[in-house]
């Protein structure tokens, strides 16, 4: 077993030696360390909460939404953290070929933190499930149960990695949809505003549909794109966003489970 940074996310990664990231992983500098660790601290973080969830929050966004990388750095901090001992993780199953529409589990400790029925990554990338909450770090403690031809859950030989983390994971294709449809994160609530936003006569309130757990885009909006503005010029539209779990909770719950 061996602890090293990957340099593309800059998160702490847990793996065994055999399952080394095709790209190689660095150390990053010290310095970057504590930048990133004076981030994403308790009061940093409290700090861009604060702001986004204050009166001048439309001046705040309509200002970052200028620089895409700086929206989503603001956007990753202001995200409410995890309670103390949870983290987000991330699964990559290498060879899923051999599981492809076969159900598995991940198991820390003989309880199931996820689990689904495989299906085949978006062509070009890996197989991965992000942002499954899990109470450890320790990679030792993780196993992957797969499916067997009397669907019986065993454990299985199929190799996979976890990355973990104490903020979301996400892509950029997740990050430049967040962007085109403005999706905002406001009194815990992610989602998208538009319409008439000053004096609406009307109000429609849409929740999100589902995709597949392996898309690159897994959380999404029902943004009803059909409607102009001259649709909605007395209507406000909210569209929420379920940004929990791996492709989203039904918005019955959060991260934390609450």
């Amino acid at each position: 077993m061996r602890k090293v940074y990957d340099n593309t996310k800059n998160v702490l990664v847990i793996e065994p030696v055999l399952h080394r990231d095709p790209k190689g992983t660095v150390n990053i500098s010290a310095p970057r360390r504590f930048g990133k660790q004076i981030a994403y601290s308790q009061p940093v973080r409290s700090m861009f909460s604060k702001a986004v969830n204050s009166a001048a929050h439309d001046g705040i966004y309509s200002v970052i939404k200028q620089a895409p990388k700086l929206y989503d750095v603001v956007r990753k901090i202001s995200h409410p953290p995890l309670p103390e001992g949870l983290f987000y993780a991330k699964l990559f199953i290498y060879g899923w070929q051999a599981i492809d529409g076969k159900r598995f589990r991940l198991m820390h400790k003989g309880a199931c933190v996820y689990g689904t029925t495989c299906e085949p990554p978006q062509k070009g990338f890996q197989l991965e499930y992000r942002n499954i909450v899990v109470t450890s770090t320790n990679y030792e403690e993780f196993a992957l149960e797969i499916e067997d031809a009397d669907k019986n859950l065993l454990s299985g030989d199929i190799e996979f990695r976890l990355v973990f983390s104490k903020t979301q994971f996400s892509t950029p294709q997740q990050d430049a949809y967040d962007l085109k449809y403005g999706v905002e994160f406001k009194d815990g609530i992610y989602y998208s505003l538009r319409g008439n936003t000053k004096n609406p006569k009307k109000l429609i309130v849409t929740f999100p549909g589902f995709g597949s757990s392996t898309a690159r885009v897994q959380y999404a909006v029902s943004y009803l794109g059909a409607l102009d503005d001259d649709d909605l010029s007395e209507t406000c539209l909210i569209a929420l966003q379920d940004r929990y779990g791996v492709s989203g909770t039904f918005l019955i719950y959060d991260d934390a489970g609450y």
